[in-house]
């Protein structure tokens, strides 16, 4: 579990006293009714007008003094929350003075920059030396940065005459992206992992041009490589054996541009394209499989891995990705292919925008013969939509260029490899 320090205050901000004057206006009425009972009768009036006098300002101070004394604890009870999971915060408001707060009045929220999630009130007396719990349970429907903790507290004096605003702050909150675990890559649209013009198979996977051997069938194997010829000749099963590739790398471009849709839709597409991202490192650093990842924003976002040790840093870092009014993934790629120096990596483009500037690309990049799989995110589009989008891309596809496209966040890992979607 996971708790914020102890106290929740901003130091830099100092409590804020006012007064209700309503009530302090006719607390003074009475004060001066008593006062004149007290000059025609003295005695008893005399005595009540010192108490009444005297026992507001008392509670008071002691209101100002008890407030020294409050401290707030906001704990989780997951360590790194993602997108969908149930999150548990438990917030925890202490009186440590042997003074009782007559009145305790809390706000909580929960907010992102672009959206109001949740917001709350506390509203009790809170006895000396005493602890009020409160749990709230939530489900983030988007990855991102989130504020949680007290937008306001505020403390009274039992008669109602003076407020008391204490100075307090949110605590930052991570949530990440869902993981989707992939067991294969379709690198075509037609559902086949060999691919067209150029393509290379996965590092680690069998290169079926590299025959070296056969090997007697045991069952519980694959039948898709037998050796029927030899079967048909002798009436025992044989497998071929092939090579494995070592060298294959991919070089991932995302793309982060901003659309014009309302801001949930826009957070649901670029989830999705996040969620693609992070599926497609996972499986290619878990089958060590050199990748880098680039992404233009306020400043340009780098990742290079090769191990699968190093996937816990990138899954962090996709926190920094931000989509907002910035270059296209093409433009991005054209100026690292003047100032950087590419290798020769499979090519991988992410997009939710299929515009001028990505059709021109995949062209060049047939003319080419650069290996490149284009991934088109089509969450949230509608149908005529997604049909404009395949339209514009089906000479790329007829002409051997590997096209992928993926529905919606709930599919990446069917639309991906052609498998039921499952998360680990």
């Amino acid at each position: 579990m996971i708790s914020t320090s102890p106290r929740l205050y901003n130091s830099h901000v100092k409590s804020i006293p006012s007064f209700r004057f309503k009530n302090v206006g006719i607390y003074l009425f009475g004060i001066i009714i008593l006062y004149l009972a007290a000059a025609y009768f003295g005695g008893f009036f005399l005595a009540l007008l010192y108490v009444f006098i005297s026992f507001p300002l008392l509670t008071m101070l002691l209101t100002f003094a008890a407030h020294f004394y409050l401290d707030f604890d906001l704990q989780f009870d997951i360590d790194r929350p993602v997108k969908g999971q149930i999150l548990r915060y438990h917030f925890n408001i202490i009186n440590k003075s042997i003074i009782p707060i007559a009145r305790l009045y809390a706000r909580i929220k929960t907010l992102r920059a672009d959206i109001n999630h949740f917001s709350d009130e506390i509203s009790c007396y809170l006895k000396a030396r005493s602890r009020l719990r409160k749990t709230f349970t939530l489900r983030f429907d988007f990855r991102g940065i989130y504020k949680i903790g007290l937008e306001q507290i505020t403390i009274e004096d039992p008669f109602g005459f003076f407020t008391l605003t204490l100075p307090v702050t949110f605590r930052t909150v991570y949530i990440y992206p869902r993981i989707n675990y992939l067991t294969a890559f379709q690198q075509t649209t037609d559902g086949n992992q060999s691919t067209g013009v150029g393509l290379s198979p996965l590092a680690g996977e069998a290169d079926h041009t590299l025959f070296t051997q056969l090997s007697e069938y045991r069952d519980g194997q694959s039948t898709r490589h037998i050796y029927w010829k030899k079967f048909m000749n002798l009436g025992i099963p044989f497998l071929k054996e092939f090579d494995r590739t070592s060298n294959t790398s991919f070089r991932i471009y995302l793309d982060t541009r901003r659309n014009g849709y309302d801001a949930r839709q826009s957070l649901f597409i670029e989830d999705t394209s996040i969620e693609i991202l992070v599926c497609l490192v996972k499986y290619f650093l878990n089958r060590d499989l050199p990748v880098s990842v680039s992404a233009a924003g306020t400043g340009i976002y780098r990742y290079t891995g090769s191990h699968s040790s190093q996937f816990d840093a990138f899954y962090k870092s996709t926190l920094d990705l931000n989509f907002e009014e910035t270059l296209s993934p093409a433009a991005l790629f054209s100026a690292d292919r003047t100032q950087l120096s590419l290798d020769n990596s499979v090519l991988v483009l992410i997009t939710h925008i299929v515009d001028k500037s990505i059709v021109s690309l995949t062209e060049e990049l047939i003319r080419d013969k650069r290996d490149t799989i284009l991934i088109v995110n089509l969450a949230s589009l509608t149908d005529p939509e997604m049909e404009r989008h395949r339209a514009r891309l089906s000479s790329y596809s007829t002409r051997g260029g590997r096209l992928l496209f993926v529905r919606n966040a709930e599919t990446i890992v069917e639309d991906l490899s052609g498998r039921i979607n499952e998360y680990h």
